[in-house]
């Protein structure tokens, strides 16, 4: 089998970068959905029936253009505080609760600020390797101006692998979201120790 050439292996090797990237925004859309689709769930299951008329309705008021994810985020977030205080689920820890959607948000909070710089950065693909490097890297440049430091540039990844990896924690806390408001709208009440783990009083949320 053939040597692998320089010029191939940068080609290959921007490729995987461009899918990486492709798979971070994916997993990414994935947890917004995810929010808008619990909100979705939760507003009309409280409207009379049949429900099912009036999805559109609320779906073309949450698939606007304004609501962006962090604005999403905290309409759910307040929607559990909601259901919390109208008494849904008595038999849950309401300091529990609240502990869990706080570290969830913590995590959330830093994928929404990865997402910004991602997205909003410019971006190199298989930029040539430094000295004493073999493999190709992304060159990311995102700039900000702060009353800290003045002009400084903002940290990101730097690999494919890194980006796939910040999509696979967007996905885990999708998956964290629909376990959270299930808590309220299963027809069978569901056990928080059963869908979340803790870590002495810490909960366990990545």
């Amino acid at each position: 089998m053939a040597q692998e050439s320089f010029d191939d292996k940068v080609e290959r090797e921007s490729q995987e970068q461009l899918a990486a990237l492709g798979t971070f925004v994916r997993d990414f859309e994935y947890l917004v959905d995810r929010v808008r689709t619990e909100i979705l769930m939760i507003v009309t299951a409280r409207l009379s029936t049949p429900q099912i008329k009036h999805q559109p309705y609320v779906g073309m008021i949450l698939h606007s253009r304004a609501l962006t994810a962090a604005p999403l985020w905290e309409i759910l977030r307040g929607m559990v505080g909601q259901m919390l205080g109208d008494g849904l689920r008595p038999d849950l820890s309401r300091d529990d609760i609240l502990k869990l959607v706080s570290a969830i948000n913590r995590e959330i909070e830093e994928l929404f600020s990865l997402r910004n710089t991602i997205v909003h950065a410019t971006w190199e693909m298989g930029a040539r390797p430094r000295d004493g490097e073999s493999d190709t890297w992304m060159l990311m440049m995102k700039n900000k101006a702060t009353i800290k430091s003045g002009y400084t540039s903002v940290e990101g990844p730097r690999s494919a692998d890194e980006l796939i990896a910040i999509g696979a924690r967007c996905r885990v806390q999708a998956k964290n979201i629909t376990k959270l408001i299930a808590l309220f709208t299963f027809p069978e009440p569901l056990a928080l120790k059963d869908l979340f783990k803790q870590d002495g009083k810490r909960w366990l949320v990545t």
